[in-house]
C-alpha cells in the first residue's frame, strides 16, 4: 500500500505529459493555432479567439498568452467560425473553416484600430466545395471525405467504405468484382476471396488495413474486412492514413481507415433517404443475353429507406443523435446443373425439368461412347428466391455538463439476414451484432491559454 500514492502520481505526470507529446500526432481530432498582433505586428496579449463548430456541438474560447500565441487541440473534425475580439481593437471573424482529422490549422490574425464599428468578415470556405485552411505541417499521406461529400455522392452500395476510392492510392484487390455480379448478373468466374481484404492503399496489402469508428475497433480479424457498415446517414468524415501514424493506431502495415459518426448539436436537424433499384432498371447478365430461352432478367428489387435525427436533451449539455436504415432485397438466383434420370434410393435429388441428355456422346473422331458411367443425365435449371433483409442503427449521445471536459457515448446495432452466396461460402443466415463504446477526452492545456466557455 505505501507505493500506492507514488504510483498514482507517477501515473498522473506521464499521462499529462503524454498527452502534450501526442497532441500533434492525434490523427482522431483536428487543432487551431496562431498569434494574434496589431497593424504594425505587435503581438496583443489577452485577445479572445471563440471557435464554434456550426453544427452547434461546441463552442471554445481561448486567451492569448503574452507572446500573442493561442492553441486549441482535440476538436471534432467540421466546419468552424474563428472570432478574434481584443479592447480597442476591431473585431475579424473567419467563417467556415474545414479541419479534418488530423490537421493542425495555423491561422494568424492581424488586428487594426477601432476606428469603426463593422467586424471584418472573412470566407474561408464557400458552399461550392469543401475547401479551407491547409495544414503545412502535416506529412501524412492520406485525405478524408466530409459529410458534404457523403450526402452529395451517389453510392449504389450505400457502403461508406466505398468512399475511400475517392482518394489517391486507394485501389480495389486482384480479381475484385466491386460488386457487379449483384442482382441478375450472378456469374461463376474467378472471384477475390472473402479473407483477401476489400481495399489497398498505395499499394499495400489489402487485408493488412485497420479499421475503427470513432477509434474503436471494427476490424473482423477473420475475413480481414470491417465487421460493422454503419448507415451513410450517420457518417461525418471517413479520414484515410496510409502512413506516419503513431504506435497507437497501429495493427496494420498498409493504412489505417477512421469514421467519425455525427452527434447531436443545440438544434433539432436530421434527414430522410430511399433508395430503390428494379430489374427493369438493370442491364441483363452476358450469358443470360446469349441463350434466348434465358433472356429475361431474373426479377429483382432493392428497397433503402433511412432515417436520421439530431436534437438536444438539454440545452448546451447534452444532444443526441441517431440514424436508422433498412435494406430490403428481393433477389433469385439460378441453379444449372446435369442430374441422373433414374432414381437413387440412396440420395434424394430433384428430377431433371429440360432436356434429357441420354448417356452417351459423340467424340471429336465421330464415334459414340458412354459418359457419366452410362447413366443418363438431363438438364436441371430452376430460379429460387434469395432474398436478404437488414437493419442498421446508430446512436451518439454528447456531454458537457463539467467545464472544460467532454464525453460521448456510442451504440451501434445491427441484424443482417442473407441467403445469398458469397465467394468464400456461405454467410451465416441469422447474424446479430452490437458493439458499444464511450470515450471520455481530457485536454490539458494551461489556463492562461485555454478557457472553455
Amino acid at each position: 500500500m505505501k507505493f500506492l500514492a507514488p504510483a498514482i502520481c507517477l501515473g498522473l505526470i506521464l499521462s499529462f505529459f503524454s498527452n502534450f507529446s501526442n497532441a500533434k500526432d492525434d490523427l482522431d481530432h483536428a487543432g487551431f493555432d496562431g498569434t494574434v498582433t496589431d497593424a504594425n505586428g505587435a503581438v496583443i496579449a489577452g485577445a479572445t479567439v471563440k471557435i464554434r463548430n456550426l453544427s452547434g456541438r461546441r463552442e471554445v474560447i481561448v486567451l492569448t498568452d503574452n507572446q500573442g500565441r493561442y492553441s486549441l487541440r482535440m476538436m471534432p473534425p467540421g466546419s468552424y467560425d474563428l472570432t478574434v475580439e481584443a479592447t480597442g481593437f476591431q473585431t475579424v471573424q473567419i467563417k467556415k473553416v474545414i479541419a479534418s482529422a488530423g490537421m493542425s490549422l495555423k491561422r494568424d490574425f492581424q488586428l487594426s484600430p477601432a476606428t469603426v464599428t463593422d467586424e471584418v468578415i472573412i470566407e474561408a470556405a464557400s458552399d461550392a466545395g469543401d475547401t479551407g485552411l491547409i495544414d503545412t505541417t502535416r506529412t501524412v499521406v492520406g485525405g478524408s471525405i466530409s459529410s458534404r461529400s457523403a450526402d452529395a455522392l451517389p453510392v449504389a452500395s450505400r457502403n461508406p467504405f466505398e468512399l475511400v476510392f475517392l482518394l489517391p492510392g486507394a485501389s480495389l484487390p486482384a480479381l475484385s468484382d466491386s460488386d457487379l455480379a449483384e442482382g441478375d448478373n450472378k456469374t461463376n468466374y474467378r472471384r477475390t476471396p472473402e479473407e483477401s481484404g476489400i481495399f489497398s492503399l498505395n499499394g499495400g496489402t489489402p487485408f493488412s488495413n485497420n479499421l475503427t469508428i470513432e477509434g474503436l475497433d471494427n476490424n473482423d480479424d477473420r475475413a480481414a474486412r470491417e465487421r460493422f457498415i454503419p448507415s451513410m446517414l450517420a457518417v461525418e468524415e471517413v479520414q484515410v492514413v496510409a502512413n506516419q501514424f503513431s504506435a497507437e493506431y497501429g495493427r496494420a502495415s498498409g493504412g489505417r481507415v477512421n469514421m467519425r459518426l455525427r452527434g447531436g448539436s443545440d438544434r433539432l436537424h436530421g434527414q430522410f433517404q430511399y433508395f430503390f433499384r428494379d430489374e427493369s432498371l438493370n442491364a441483363n447478365g452476358y450469358f443470360r443475353n446469349a441463350d434466348p430461352a434465358r433472356g429475361i432478367r431474373l426479377p429483382y428489387q432493392n428497397h433503402n429507406p433511412g432515417v436520421s435525427l439530431g436534437a438536444p436533451l438539454i440545452q448546451g449539455k447534452i444532444s443526441i443523435f441517431g440514424a436508422y436504415e433498412y435494406d430490403d432485397v428481393y433477389d433469385r438466383a439460378e441453379i444449372r446443373a446435369l442430374l441422373p434420370v433414374g432414381v437413387n434410393p440412396v440420395l434424394s435429388l430433384p428430377r431433371p425439368n429440360g432436356e434429357i441428355l441420354g448417356f452417351t456422346a459423340i467424340d471429336k473422331d465421330g464415334a459414340t461412347k458412354l459418359i457419366n458411367g452410362g447413366a443418363a443425365v438431363g438438364l436441371y435449371d430452376e430460379t429460387v428466391t434469395t432474398p436478404k433483409t437488414a437493419h442498421t442503427l446508430q446512436s451518439r449521445a454528447d456531454f458537457r455538463i463539467i467545464r472544460n471536459h467532454e464525453s460521448f457515448g456510442l451504440l451501434t446495432l445491427a441484424r443482417n439476414r442473407d441467403e445469398r452466396g458469397f465467394p468464400g461460402g456461405r454467410r451465416t443466415l441469422e447474424t446479430l451484432r452490437s458493439s458499444a463504446g464511450a470515450a471520455i477526452h481530457w485536454p490539458f492545456q494551461t489556463t492562461s491559454s485555454f478557457l472553455q466557455k
